[in-house]
């Protein structure tokens, strides 16, 4: 993993926040569903390629997931603010200091996988968080195998 630049970790921080406005800026939505929305959304992707900074961010990101569709009004799991903040810094961290895309960090380690080692892992340093995370899903940090690529490419290409 590479280190995380000022700007990248006040973006992780702006994410993490962004998470938890997903509470009131997309009421009634699973807080699940709004992280598999976000980390395949094209907001997400030109944040893994150009990390930019918006002074208030969750507006302007709102208005952006928006505009590429309605956001499906479904029920399910809300997540406590404290874990969707996590949340939010953990993947966009992952996806800064490892460079794999947003949507493959969530496609190999959904949302409701990772909210559920909050407890164990939030007070770990996020680099060590990832490694364990990478570490129990038999994943080496860098290290893709030949049928994930092919699994993951697949499945980016059918959305």
């Amino acid at each position: 993993m590479r280190p995380l630049s000022f700007p990248e970790f006040v973006i992780c921080r702006a994410q993490g926040d962004f998470f938890v406005y997903s509470l009131e800026g997309f009421p009634g939505l699973s807080s699940v569903v709004f992280a598999k929305r976000f980390m395949h959304s094209k907001l997400a992707k030109r944040l893994d390629s150009a990390p930019e900074l918006w002074a208030d961010c969750n507006e302007s990101w709102k208005n952006e997931l928006l505009l590429e569709g309605p956001v499906p009004d479904v029920g399910g799991i809300e997540l406590s603010k404290p874990v969707l903040y996590w949340l939010g810094y953990i993947y966009r961290y992952w996806s800064f200091a490892t460079g794999t895309p947003s949507s493959v960090v969530i496609s190999k380690f959904p949302a409701k996988w990772v909210a559920g080692l909050y407890e164990p892992y939030h007070t770990l340093d996020p680099e060590m968080a990832i490694k364990r995370m990478m570490e129990s899903k038999g994943i080496e940090l860098g290290v893709v195998k030949d049928e994930d690529t092919y699994r993951i490419l697949k499945k980016l290409y059918s959305l």
